[in-house]
C-alpha cells in the first residue's frame, strides 16, 4: 500500500483519538494495570506527563496497520 498524505493524515488523526481517550495513559496490566509512562492507575483521571510518546506509540501502530 503507497503512503500518501491523505493516508498520514487519518493516521494523525486517529492515533490522536486514540491518545485523547486515556487522557494521554497508555496502560499495561501486569498484576496491576498501571500506565507504563507515569506509572498511574486508570482510576486517576489526571493527563499523563508521557503524553506525546502515548501518541508516537498510537501513531506507530496506526501506520503499520494501515500498510497490512
Amino acid at each position: 500500500m503507497a503512503v500518501t498524505s491523505e493516508s498520514i493524515d487519518k493516521a494523525y488523526g486517529k492515533a490522536d483519538e486514540l491518545m485523547k481517550a486515556t487522557n494521554g495513559h497508555l496502560f499495561m496490566t501486569i498484576l496491576k494495570t498501571r500506565c507504563i509512562h507515569c506509572g498511574r492507575s486508570p482510576k486517576i483521571k489526571t493527563k499523563c506527563g508521557g503524553w506525546f510518546q502515548t501518541y508516537l506509540h498510537h501513531l506507530r501502530h496506526t501506520l503499520l496497520d494501515q500498510e497490512s
